[in-house]
């Protein structure tokens, strides 16, 4: 689950109506009237929600807070010194260098096995060709077996 699909559980779990995204006639009332607590409990549920703004399931209250932003400027962290920045831009840099240059020898492997496969196709005769240029898109067959460690367990 990512942080965006949290944030909105979250408030979907703190929020006093069902869709608190949607506005009033989309959440099923008319807030404009008054009527923005919807019907659950009765009376003492919409004291409840009247006291405390929402609805929480007791069994995670205590969870709650891991879904709360933090405030700004709250997160205590020492400053990075000079040297530690230069040597992490570096790093950075020399990683950055070494992925380009396994991209680029992917690309030149790749391109040298089209290139052989194009030659091996247009060394073929004219017959065998044009079988060789018709692409085959028949689905594996779904028993098929995958190499692994150990055999299989049939039993």
């Amino acid at each position: 689950m990512d942080l965006r699909a949290m944030g909105m559980w979250a408030s979907s779990v703190l929020a006093s109506s069902p869709c608190p995204w949607a506005t009033g006639r989309a959440r099923g009332y008319a807030a404009a009237k008054g009527k923005g607590i919807p019907q659950k409990g009765g009376k003492a549920d919409k004291k409840k929600v009247a006291r405390t703004g929402t609805r929480v399931d007791p069994a995670l209250a205590p969870f709650l807070p891991i879904f709360e932003r933090p405030e700004r400027g709250k997160v205590d962290r020492e400053p990075f010194s000079d040297e530690v920045l230069a040597e992490n831009s570096a790093r950075a840099k020399e990683y950055s260098r070494m992925k380009m240059k396994q991209h680029r020898e992917w690309q030149k492997d790749m391109s040298m096995k089209l290139k052989l496969k194009w030659e091996a196709t247009e060394a073929l005769p004219e017959d065998l060709k044009a079988h060789a240029m018709v692409p085959d898109d028949t689905p594996f067959p779904l028993n098929r077996r995958l190499p692994t460690d150990f055999p299989p367990n049939f039993k």
